[in-house]
């Protein structure tokens, strides 16, 4: 998977996750964890881990371009 703009999602996070926070690769695995487990081109962070205690979301693109067997994955932030 690339990730372009992951800048963004790291500002988000660090805002809105209350310590102890993901490092930024745990981050894009557990983004790239819940997509594929769920479909949904948006990240949920639980309220219980958050510092407003309610659950905050992130959206995002993921794309799959290529063909034959030959593809690559972005996610845009």
């Amino acid at each position: 998977m690339n990730y372009v703009g992951e800048e963004k999602l790291f500002a988000w996070y660090h805002a809105v996750a209350k310590p102890p926070r993901l490092s930024d690769g745990a981050l894009l695995t557990e983004v790239y964890q819940q997509f594929v487990d769920t479909g949904r081109q948006e990240f949920i962070l639980p309220a219980a881990k958050t510092l407003t205690g309610q659950t905050e979301r992130y959206a995002f693109v993921c794309e799959n371009v290529g063909a034959c067997g030959a593809s690559t994955g972005f996610m845009y932030f």
